[in-house]
């Protein structure tokens, strides 16, 4: 998940790749619907990524970078999925350090090829950082917010998080939207809170 996610931002905006990768979780929520009116929520999710990604005339985001960002989705809805099965399985942060290991094995392949088997000080430093930062730190603290929050709670908070991607993109990596791919990811996040508060019902 989080190497496609990597792989995704580099050929397309943020805040656009966190709105697409949004279609794992809502999907996994879909099935739960069943044949529900509360689809909905799905199909205006579907609305909101047509809106990032194309227009009338032509798709307006890299075909590859789509691509990657739903293969995310994809790992995102596989992780919610395995991760209810690893909760009641260990007990404490067991499962997600085992989880860490075996992510660990996976990518370093990955890491091994693009620097040409060599590490320089500096980029082990920096690649501790990130580990702490991007995965572990925010995984914990999930954890932590899962087992003190309702669900619906927390559901409704994670529902923000394409506004915050795309607000990171701008201020920090000065990547613009369009109008239309701004009403893109307000659908998704409507769809996401409605998907959460109808299920709560």
């Amino acid at each position: 998940m989080t190497l496609t996610f990597y792989l995704a931002i580099m050929r397309v905006p943020l805040g656009l790749v966190v709105a697409i990768e949004f279609l794992g979780p809502l999907g996994v929520a879909a099935f739960g619907f069943a044949r529900s009116w509360r689809l909905i929520w799905l199909a205006l999710a579907f609305v909101g990524v047509l809106l990032l990604v194309r227009n009338l005339e032509r798709w307006t985001i890299d075909l590859i970078g789509l691509a990657f960002a739903l293969a995310a989705g994809a790992g995102w809805g596989t992780y919610i999925i395995l991760n209810k099965r690893v909760g009641s399985t260990f007990k404490g942060l067991d499962g997600l350090a085992i989880s860490f290991v075996a992510a660990a094995l996976i990518a370093t392949p990955f890491g091994l090829h693009e620097t040409g088997l060599s590490m320089p000080g500096g980029l082990i430093v920096q690649t501790i950082g990130l580990a702490v930062l991007t995965p572990l730190l925010p995984y914990v603290l999930e954890m932590q917010a899962l087992r003190r929050l309702p669900s619906a709670t927390f559901g409704i908070l994670m529902s923000a998080e394409p506004g915050i991607g795309a607000l990171a993109g701008y201020l920090i990596l000065h990547e613009p939207l369009r109008p239309q791919q701004i009403a893109g990811i307000a659908c998704v996040i409507c769809a996401s809170v409605g998907a959460t508060v109808s299920a709560r019902s």
